[in-house]
Order: structure tokens, then C-alpha cells, then sequence
């Protein structure tokens, strides 16, 4: 099985039967090649709905150099600290690569989503309203998804319960909120130390 078949069948199988899966894939082996490859295509398709659905008219090309870099920096902030996070609090035994792995497989989830949004705009309903409420419910069945299925990883990998994740979640989310308030922060004075020096 080549190195991309094995991902879709992968891919396929957490959607499916997350908890066999997940297993499976552990007890074959994890490495951060695949890690990195399905968080990227997972990333791309974020990417693809974000540019879809959004009313700013910008250039895709600069749209994904700066989208994608952003997005990729916060996936990678949000997992690295969710396993530190674990790993120093229950002091149980794993290694970052490998959970990166397995979270990336829960973040394809994000394939719930792509056929809708194509569907809109080909029908160019993305700017009706029920259409927008019908995506809204759709998104939030994802977020739920993908956080039973982060679960779930996490879960198979680290041995802990739904109260220790869920503990373990909530201070990653805090951690993530902070780092993006510091980014945003740091972006908008490099934004406007640039315009001062412009207008000056």
C-alpha cells in the first residue's frame, strides 16, 4: 500500500471506526511525515472553505501565504501544548510526533465540510440566508466531531479519561486564546509601525 493510499484508507477509517483505527495505527507505527502531510491537506481545505466563503475580494496567492502560515503556526501551538499539557500533569509516557499524527487524522475531519461549501457555490447560494444557518449547523457538527474524534486519539494514546481531556482541553484552549491575543496584538503594532513610517 503506497504512502498516499494508506492516508485515504486511514483517513477513512477514523471517520468510520475512530477507536479501531487509532489502535491500529499505533500499533503500526506513526511517523511525522504522515503527520505533517494529512495536517497540511487538512489545512489546504480549511484554507479552500476560508477563501470560499469569504466577501473580501483578495489575491488566492497572497490569500494562502498568509492564511496558511497562520493557521498552521495555531494547529501546531494548539496540539504541542494539549500533549505537554497531558504529559506533565498525568505524567503518562508519549511523544509529541506521534500524537501530532494521530490529531492530524481528527483534524481531516474537516472533509464533512468541503462538500457542502462547493455545493454552494456552485449553486451560488453562498450568500442565502438559510443556506448560511443550514452551514452554521454544519459547522458546529464538525467542531463536535472533530473533538470526539481528538478524544478519542487522545484517549487510545495516552490512557486517560473524558474528565482528564476534557481538564486537559479547556487550560490548551486558554493557552491558544492567550497565544493568538499575543499574535494579534504583535501583528496589528508591526501593522501600524509600518503605516506610521509609510505616512511619514
Amino acid at each position: 500500500m503506497t504512502t498516499l493510499s494508506k492516508i485515504l484508507d486511514r483517513i477513512g477509517g477514523v471517520l468510520i471506526s475512530p477507536m479501531r483505527t487509532f489502535e491500529i495505527m499505533i500499533a503500526e507505527g506513526l511517523t511525522p511525515l504522515e503527520g505533517t502531510t494529512v495536517s497540511m491537506l487538512s489545512l489546504l481545505g480549511f484554507a479552500f472553505i476560508a477563501m470560499t466563503m469569504s466577501t473580501v475580494n483578495a489575491p488566492v496567492i497572497l490569500t494562502f501565504m498568509l492564511f496558511i502560515p497562520i493557521i498552521t503556526l495555531i494547529w501546531v501551538c494548539y496540539i504541542f501544548a494539549l500533549h505537554k499539557i497531558i504529559v506533565a500533569i498525568y505524567k503518562v509516557p508519549g511523544l509529541f510526533k506521534e500524537f501530532f499524527t494521530l490529531s492530524s487524522y481528527a483534524l481531516a475531519s474537516v472533509i464533512m465540510v468541503i462538500p457542502y461549501v462547493v455545493l454552494g457555490f456552485a449553486l451560488n447560494l453562498l450568500d442565502n440566508f438559510t443556506f448560511g444557518i443550514a452551514g452554521i449547523i454544519i459547522g458546529i457538527v464538525w467542531f463536535v466531531w472533530f473533538n470526539i474524534l481528538l478524544w478519542v486519539a487522545t484517549k487510545t494514546y495516552y490512557r486517560i479519561d473524558k474528565k482528564q481531556f476534557l481538564v486537559a482541553l479547556i487550560i490548551s484552549w486558554i493557552f491558544l486564546t492567550i497565544l493568538i491575543v499575543i499574535g494579534s496584538l504583535i501583528f496589528a503594532f508591526i501593522i501600524t509601525g509600518l503605516v506610521v513610517r509609510i505616512i511619514i
